[in-house]
Formats: C-alpha cells, sequence, structure tokens
C-alpha cells in the first residue's frame, strides 16, 4: 500500500478528483493532506484546553496542525503538491 500526501492549493476539488481516479482503479493507495475544513484546522488546539484569548488557541492549533503535517510527510512514499493562483 502506497501512502502519498496531498499537499497546496484548498481552493478546488483536486484532491477528491485524484483520491475518485485511484478508487475507480483500485489502486493501492492510501491519501492523507493537511486539515482543509477550516474551522477543523483552527480547533485542533483544542484537544490541549481551552483558551480565553484568540492569538493563543490559533498558536496551539498551528502547532498542532505542523506536527501533524511533518508527520504525514515524513511517512509518506509519495507527495503531490498543487499550486493555485492563490
Amino acid at each position: 500500500m502506497w501512502q502519498v500526501y496531498l499537499s497546496g492549493e484548498i481552493h478546488t476539488d483536486w484532491r477528491d478528483r485524484i483520491i475518485q481516479g485511484a478508487s475507480e482503479k483500485q489502486l493501492p493507495v492510501t491519501f492523507s493532506s493537511a486539515v482543509t475544513d477550516h474551522e477543523a484546522s483552527d480547533a485542533a488546539g483544542d484537544v490541549l484546553g481551552t483558551e480565553p484569548e484568540l492569538f493563543w488557541r490559533d498558536h496551539k492549533s498551528s502547532k498542532i496542525n505542523a506536527i501533524r503535517t511533518k508527520t504525514l510527510i515524513e511517512q509518506c512514499d509519495l507527495a503531490i503538491i498543487r499550486f493555485g493562483d492563490k
């Protein structure tokens, strides 16, 4: 089973199209990517407890997201990165 990390542009459905195509071809692939749901990404640090100040909530969430991303990239066999207009 290949581990593929999908990174980059978040304003289109390119990840979904790749995942669907691989599924249709029954390729031995498992996909991962950054958290593309904005609210879920912002809430990643909430597992460590609530923060009264928005700055510290964002700070904790960005650190947790960075650890997750770094780990997934280190463990993948292939990374696909798409650069978009934004």
